[in-house]
């Protein structure tokens, strides 16, 4: 991929980010997008210091230049750490930032420049990387280069870089050059100054710093300003010291054009624009032709319908543009701190440094505990490239020439074309989308919906009729974005997701939802899914051919290759988007759940010996590859993963043949994050998924101590969030309980031996307690989990067993796992119907003869569960104006109860109302009494079981193993957070301090809870 974007780089190329809001319409529509004396030229500020590698030194750069407003930051030797194997630096939120390096494992690979970007409108940067080198970063920003320089005393390799490199138009190099000149400052030559010298006069560079004006405060002038752009100036600003030994640099080029500003989606945020925007839609809405009889009609209704949401939301809305705040933590404390430093550089700058600390040490706040650090590098050309590689992967010698060739099919699977009242507005307003490149939310549509309900039922029932997807509907835009825990931006670490229009979805979720009503999803999904996300891109006539052979009707089949026929797609990376065109394959976006593929394949073979298996695994390899090959489906060999599963660990692993590769059993193998190795000992998905929490509850830790951090409620809250679903993930696969049934004796009972498992997670769990309590460190651990109320991790192993117990009492009777559903008692399986699909509104009145209705009536009975309560209500009137009531309760086809009443002067419904009241009461006072000793549990009471052991549990481990000098005060465990963890941590340690004892600390602290909140 590098050399797609550079050729001269040797390493991963980097990013474009594009800073600019979204592209203004038309003046005339949108009178409120951008001030009419809008100039397309600005005054570029640039903000250049070397911070020493000074943390606080490095936050104060960045907050000075945000707060004087300066577009670009140059900073050269910044502070960078290396925790964990994660790169950290400091970034900000009103700025990008790049780095000329991707990351680092030491001092020697850090990067030593860093360049940060503002995100504002009109600025578009894109970096290059001419060499590769850790000392400068090239950066060109609305076709400006701008070069962030660097160069280590005494060392050349950089310079030396520099001095080749051709200088290009518009261009702006600055940072710290270490060397001495008569140009900028008097005396001798040192350190190559004369040819810096000569190279800037050969490239007409000119000199933007004012002569014998130091930029360190040893009095020498090594922070140079290099520019070619006329009327270019830089001054040392002696108010903007970050703290370090260096001065600042401000630089300013004049007269600069700003970025064209792409198209992007429209607000209506105040309630005046929304109701000029209702206004404009009514008004509108009359003059749509409404014609549904063909196609092109179909198309030209529903251009007319997005056109008319999108004028009035352009003329009543204004488009979204990039916000940004400064820093929080950069208080008016850090302000003066700042100005005294500014007087006082050279005497008080420690103090300065500690007030940066303490700011950005008490600014955190409990809903934001941990945020991740973006990185943003990627070229221009960066989005076209994801394109070919994402959408036009195929040709059209992939697809079958014709898909109405005649099929043989036993089966018609029964499809209605008629849409009721309701339908389109729920399945088109029903939950919030991110709109496509017609930029229409759901807020819009519900805010409009009774102008234009009416028409787009009318839309939908002419596209289910004719079996169309109109025109406008087929333009998607696909938006990359980073799969988490991936460093290198290649296509396969990039997720496409795919944004439509939110009328064409409500379109695609009606048809899809009529799909699933009369048959299993399972039944027409094809069962094979390729190595790499196939479902992106289907073949258009292939897919229309296996629904018919299917039995789906025609009007489906013909709906679906319009859905897929002259479809357009475009790119988008961040901000950088290519111009919609139609892809070879079509971008099928939200209908993968329509026509989709099944989940990953996977073949599974036993076998005497491991290289029977092998020969059978290529040989059911071949089948598959050989199928998709005849289907236009491709599977990935790098995907393919191989794993021999055996008692103890072979001593050799024969491969699988995938096609011309061999793959081999590697030491694990993940599938759906379980990780699964040779013997199935699970030590491998321990560590990994251990290792993952203990770096959350690391980073917990770090936040907090004994005065300082969160609440210990919200820190509570991050825990049971973040780091114990985490570090119980997938146990109700590998926890076999305290014991498990023996290789050679199934029937009896041995150890499970995990207690090394359950230990390596029990250190993940106590960093995690301790960062929620305030305590030190010669507190038991055992007080720990009853002060945090989190249970120890054997009673979360088991609590996540007997939860699973649970959910496979609502499963099939045949479910493999015997052991986990035999932990709690039987109950009677519920019947999983599946949800049936209404092609019209009820009629309130009845329709149907009474004996039709009578029988369809004792149908429903019959399927009754046996243990089910039917109540029978009704009322009268007598002649003399006076209503009763009466009820039956019946259960298998027996009377249980019965009785009647009498209401006086009334109407007949109040009496039917009064009678069902009385039964349900009944029937419900009956439900709640004691159960008998051979009655069988619901599957809701089991359910409620599985809540209640866990807390039990936790209980009775608490009283078995509570200190000596707890068990006086008769403390109670729970699972729910203690009250006294909503305290403070400064309040908490002075309670501590008073009150020695942590037990008695809890009978005090219920009490100060209200008192510290009033």
């Amino acid at each position: 991929m590098g050399a797609i974007y550079e050729p001269a780089a040797p390493s991963t190329p980097c990013i474009v980010v594009a800073t600019t809001p979204p592209h203004s319409c038309d003046a005339t529509l949108m009178p409120r997008c951008f001030p009419r004396n809008r100039s397309d030229r600005r005054i570029l500020r640039i903000f250049q210091a070397n911070v020493g590698k000074i943390p606080p030194a490095h936050d104060c750069a960045l907050a000075l230049a945000d707060s004087e407003q300066y577009d670009i930051i140059l900073l050269q030797e910044p502070w960078t750490g290396l925790k964990d194997g994660r790169c950290l630096t400091k970034t900000h939120q009103a700025y990008d930032t790049f780095s000329p390096v991707n990351d680092w494992d030491g001092r020697d690979t850090r990067p030593r420049v860093m360049t940060y970007v503002r995100r504002s409108a009109g600025l578009v940067a894109d970096q290059k990387r001419p060499a590769a080198t850790r000392d400068i970063l090239w950066l060109t920003v609305n076709g400006i280069t701008v070069v962030n320089f660097y160069r280590q005393p005494y060392h050349d390799g950089a310079l030396e870089i520099l001095l080749q490199w051709t200088v290009p138009d518009k261009c702006l190099v600055a940072g710290d050059f270490n060397a001495k000149h008569p140009s900028w400052q008097a005396g001798r030559r040192e350190d190559r100054g004369e040819e810096i010298a000569f190279w800037a006069m050969d490239n007409r560079l000119g000199l933007l710093n004012p002569v014998d004006v130091p930029t360190n405060a040893h009095g020498n002038t090594v922070d140079l300003a290099f520019c070619n752009i006329p009327l270019a100036d830089a001054v040392v600003e002696d108010h903007l010291a970050t703290g370090s030994d260096h001065f600042t640099l401000s630089i300013t080029l004049p007269g600069q054009v700003l970025a064209p500003l792409p198209i992007g989606k429209i607000h209506l945020n105040s309630d005046e624009e929304l109701k000029r925007f209702i206004e404009l839609v009514e008004a509108g809405a009359a003059f749509i032709p409404i014609t549904t009889a063909s196609p092109s009609e179909l198309d030209s209704f529903a251009s007319a319908l997005v056109n008319l949401l999108g004028c009035a939301a352009r003329a009543a809305g204004r488009p979204a543009r990039k916000t940004t705040h400064g820093a929080r933590w950069w208080t008016e404390e850090c302000a003066k701190a700042a100005a005294n430093y500014r007087a006082w550089r050279r005497v008080h700058s420690l103090g300065f440094d500690r007030e940066v600390q303490l700011a950005k040490r008490s600014s955190i706040a409990c809903a934001s505990v941990f945020r991740a650090v973006r990185w943003l590098k990627s070229p221009a050309g960066k989005a076209p490239a994801l394109r070919q590689a994402t959408l036009e992967r195929r040709t059209a010698n992939d697809d079958i020439p014709d898909p109405w060739i005649s099929v043989n099919t036993d089966r018609t699977i029964p499809f209605t074309d008629r849409v009721s009242g309701g339908d389109p507005r729920r399945h088109a307003t029903h939950r919030e989308y991110v709109p496509g490149p017609d930029n229409i939310t759901v807020r819009m549509l519900r805010a409009v919906w009774h102008a234009i309900g009416s028409l787009v039922h009318q839309l939908y029932q002419g596209c289910l009729r004719i079996g169309h997807h109109p025109k406008p509907f087929r333009e998607a835009e696909v938006v990359m974005i980073a799969k988490p825990g991936r460093r290198d931006l290649y296509t396969p670490r990039l997720a496409p997701h795919l944004l439509l229009s939110c009328l064409g979805k409500g379109l695609e979720r009606l048809i899809a939802r009529r799909q699933r009503g009369p048959r299993s999803i399972s039944a027409y999904y094809t069962h094979n899914k390729p190595a790499r996300s196939e479902e992106i891109g289907l073949l258009r006539n292939r897919l229309i051919l296996r629904l018919r052979e299917q039995g789906w009707p025609p009007n489906l089949a013909r709906w679906v290759g319009s859905f897929m026929q002259d479809r357009s797609a475009r790119i988008r990376y961040q901000d950088i988007a290519t111009n919609s065109s139609p892809p070879v394959r079509a971008a099928t976006g939200s209908s993968k759940g329509r026509f989709g593929y099944a989940d990953d394949t996977a073949i599974l073979c036993v076998g005497d010996s491991l290289d029977e298996t092998s020969a059978e695994a290529s040989h059911h390899v071949r089948e598959l590859v050989s199928w998709g090959a005849a289907n236009g489906i491709s599977f990935d060999p790098e995907k393919t993963e191989v794993m021999h599963f055996s008692r103890t660990t072979p001593k050799t692993a024969p491969p699988v043949l995938h096609g011309e590769f061999e793959k081999r059993p590697g030491r694990a193998m993940r599938w759906l994050g379980v990780w699964l190795d040779s013997t199935l000992s699970f030590k491998t998905h321990v560590e990994k998924w251990t290792a993952k929490a203990q770096a959350v509850a690391f980073h917990l830790r770090r936040l907090t101590n004994t005065r300082h951090g969160p609440l210990p409620s919200a820190v509570r809250r991050a825990v049971c969030a973040c780091v114990i679903p985490v570090l119980l993930y997938a146990a109700e696969v590998w926890y076999p309980g305290s014991t498990r049934p023996r290789w050679t004796k199934p029937g009896k009972e041995g150890p499970s031996r995990i207690g090394h498992l359950v230990k390596k997670m029990s250190k993940a769990l106590y960093t995690s307690l301790r960062a929620i309590l305030p305590v030190w460190r010669t507190t038991p651990t055992n007080v720990l989990h009853r002060e945090a109320g989190i249970p120890p991790v054997p009673l979360l192993l088991e609590a996540r067993r007997t939860a699973f117990a649970a959910r496979l009492k609502s499963l099939d009777e045949a479910h493999p796992l015997r052991r986990s559903d035999e932990l709690l008692p039987s109950c009677p399986r519920p019947a999983l119907l599946q949800r049936g699909f209404v092609e019209e509104q009820t009629a309130p009145l009845q329709s149907a003869s009474k004996n039709e209705t009578a029988k369809k009536f004792r149908d429903w009975l019959q399927a009754l569960s046996p243990r089910t309560l039917v109540v029978y209500s009704d009322g009268s009137r007598s002649t003399e104006g006076h209503a009763g009531y009466g009820y039956v309760v019946h259960r298998d086809g027996s009377t249980v109860l019965r009785d009647k009443g009498r209401l006086g002067p009334a109407e007949i419904f109040d009496a039917e109302a009064k009678g069902n009241e009385e039964a349900d009461a009944l029937a419900k006072a009956g439900a709640s009494l004691p159960e008998p000793a051979d009655n069988v549990p619901t599957l809701a009471h089991l359910r409620k079981i599985a809540r209640q052991q866990p807390e039990e549990a936790f209980k009775a481990w608490w009283e078995a193993s509570a200190p000596e000098r707890y068990r006086d005060l008769r403390l109670k465990a729970t699972t729910s957070c203690p009250s006294e963890l909503a305290l403070s941590r400064p309040c908490f340690v002075t309670c501590l301090q008073q009150e020695p004892t942590m037990g008695i600390l809890l009978t005090t602290t219920k009490g100060l809870v209200t008192t510290m909140r009033d």
